[in-house]
């Protein structure tokens, strides 16, 4: 009985954990898709967006984020599904932004004028 109950939940756990896997994978792939038109290097888990640039400007990363993630996030709101943070690095993965979607949503910035967006973004970023 006791043996049971240990390989049920085991068993539970492991489903559990593959579910949550494939919904981190299928998040990537769909991040992926939305900056696609800003040619990354990679995109990868946790979500690391790499760039070509040797420099990560606050422009770039503006231009990803709010051009690339909040605009995908008009016609796919589960795009930031249990993601908690984006960053958008430089080609050597040692500079950069990090976006944190818990502080202010895509929702949120998409709602408001483009430099008000832009004032608001920088209160939930924080450097790589």
């Amino acid at each position: 009985m006791f043996r049971a109950l240990i390989l049920a939940t085991l068993l539970t756990v492991s489903v559990a954990h593959a579910a949550t896997k494939s919904r981190a994978e299928d998040a990537v792939h769909k991040i992926k898709d939305a900056v696609q038109k800003f040619t990354p290097i990679s995109v990868n888990q946790p979500v690391i967006i790499t760039m070509k640039q040797k420099r990560i400007t606050p422009l770039i990363y503006r231009s990803v984020i709010l051009s690339g993630l909040c605009f995908r996030y008009l016609s796919d709101p589960t795009i930031l599904d249990g993601i908690k943070e984006v960053a958008v690095v430089n080609s050597s993965n040692e500079q950069g932004y990090v976006y944190e979607p818990a502080e202010i949503s895509c929702s949120d910035l998409n709602a408001m004028p483009i430099t008000k967006a832009a004032l608001m973004l920088l209160g939930a970023t924080h450097a790589f």
